[in-house]
C-alpha cells in the first residue's frame, strides 16, 4: 500500500469521526518516538489518540495485527509528548483504532490498555 492510500484512509477516518460529532484536534502528530494519526475529542469530551489502519482486499494480515507491543509503546510515548507540548494534564483519554476498508470504517475503542 502506498503513502497516498494511507492518507486517503486517514481522511476517511477523520471524516468518520467528525460525522460522529467528534472534533479532530490534530493529524499526523510526530515525535521522535513515532506518529499519532489523529488526535480527537470525542462527543463525551474524552481525548482520543487514534491509530488508523487502511487495508485493501489484497491485505494478508488483519490491520490490528500491525499494532504490535512496540508500536503501542511508541504511541504512548508520542501521546505523552503531545500532552506535554500542549500543556494538557488530568484528562480522560484513551487509544482507539480506526480500520478503514474500501467501503467502511470500523472503530475499535481502547486498543491500548493504560495501567493506572
Amino acid at each position: 500500500m502506498s503513502r497516498l492510500d494511507g492518507d486517503v484512509g486517514e481522511s476517511k477516518a477523520a471524516d468518520f469521526l467528525i460525522a460522529k460529532g467528534w472534533c479532530v484536534l490534530d493529524r499526523n502528530f510526530y515525535s521522535k518516538s513515532g506518529e499519532i494519526d489523529i488526535v480527537a475529542r470525542s462527543d463525551d469530551g474524552t481525548l482520543v489518540f487514534c491509530e488508523v489502519k487502511t487495508y485493501t482486499n489484497k491485505s494478508w494480515v488483519h490491520p490490528l495485527a500491525a499494532i504490535t507491543k512496540k508500536k503501542q509503546r511508541n504511541l504512548v510515548k508520542t501521546a505523552q509528548f503531545y500532552l506535554l507540548k500542549n500543556g494538557i494534564s488530568n484528562e480522560e483519554m484513551r487509544f482507539d483504532a480506526l480500520v478503514v476498508g474500501e467501503k467502511d470504517v470500523d472503530h475499535i475503542e481502547n486498543v491500548i490498555q493504560l495501567s493506572s
